[in-house]
C-alpha cells in the first residue's frame, strides 16, 4: 500500500510505500491511485485529500474541448512539419531530380502543407503517398 502526507489539507510530496511492520504517522493518509483510463497528454492527474473518507485519491481531470483541439492540432502540425523537412532536399538546385520528378514532389509537399486544411488532429489522417 502506498501512502501520502497532507500538510494543511493537501497532499504534499509523492506516493511512498511503507514497511509492512512500520506504520506512518497520522499526517500520512492511504493513497488510492485512478482506475480510469486516460490519455497523459489530454488531462491532468490530481491528487486530492478526501476527508471524509480519510484518503487521498488521484483524479482524472480532462482538459476542456478548447485545450485539446489545440493540442490535436500542434501534433498534426509537428507531424506535417517533420514529413516536409524530410522533403527539404527537392527543393535543392543541385538535387538530381528532373523537372517532372520536383514537380511530383512540389505537389506531394503541397498535399503536406494543406493537410491542416482538411483534418484538425492526428487520428483518422490520409497522409499523402511520398513519390
Amino acid at each position: 500500500m502506498q501512502f501520502i502526507r497532507i500538510e494543511n489539507g493537501n497532499p504534499i510530496g509523492s506516493p511512498q510505500s511503507f514497511d509492512g511492520n512500520i506504520l506512518p504517522s497520522n499526517d500520512w493518509k492511504l493513497y488510492v491511485p485512478t482506475q480510469e483510463e486516460y490519455d497523459i497528454n489530454f488531462c491532468l492527474l490530481v491528487d486530492k485529500y478526501i476527508e471524509s473518507k480519510d484518503i487521498v485519491a488521484q483524479l482524472v481531470l480532462p482538459f476542456p474541448d478548447e485545450i485539446v483541439e489545440k493540442i490535436r492540432i500542434e501534433n498534426l502540425r509537428k507531424k506535417r512539419n517533420q514529413l516536409l523537412s524530410e522533403t527539404d532536399w527537392t527543393r535543392m538546385d543541385d538535387n538530381g531530380l528532373d523537372d517532372d520528378d520536383r514537380e511530383i514532389w512540389a505537389i506531394y509537399r503541397q498535399e503536406l502543407r494543406d493537410i491542416t486544411n482538411q483534418y484538425s488532429s492526428l487520428e483518422n489522417v490520409v497522409w499523402p503517398e511520398s513519390p
